[in-house]
């Protein structure tokens, strides 16, 4: 009885640590987190998603200037950007957002017709 006893309370000290218990700490080896800035270009688009799975997100088009082509998921519900803006865009991978966004005069403007 006492072996029985001694064993199902030393089985029970150690599967308790098998199971994980929730905490707020962050973990020692944490993901990489690296700002970008790319431009001058242009917004192209901005388009909001509400997925059934997931928060609300909208989704930014970037074009730069020799014709690289971005999307960026924004997390937030407010976003700080219009289509046709032109400037330098500054995000990030982990997580995935816009951080700034600096407005610049192009150097050469599109041809606009003359009124008629």
């Amino acid at each position: 009885m006492p072996r029985k006893l001694t064993l199902l309370l030393s089985l029970l000290l150690v599967s308790s640590g098998a199971f994980g218990t929730p905490s707020m700490r962050r973990p020692i080896v944490s993901q990489p987190n690296f700002a970008y800035t790319v431009g001058p270009g242009t917004i192209v688009s901005l388009r909001l998603m509400d997925l059934p799975f997931g928060k609300r997100r909208y989704v930014v088009t970037y074009q730069t200037d020799a014709g690289e082509i971005l999307e960026i998921w924004q997390p937030k519900d407010e976003v700080p950007l219009l289509k046709g803006m032109y400037g330098f865009l500054t995000y990030t991978t982990n997580p995935e957002r816009v951080i700034e966004f600096r407005v610049t005069q192009r150097q050469n403007p599109p041809a606009v017709p003359p009124a008629r």
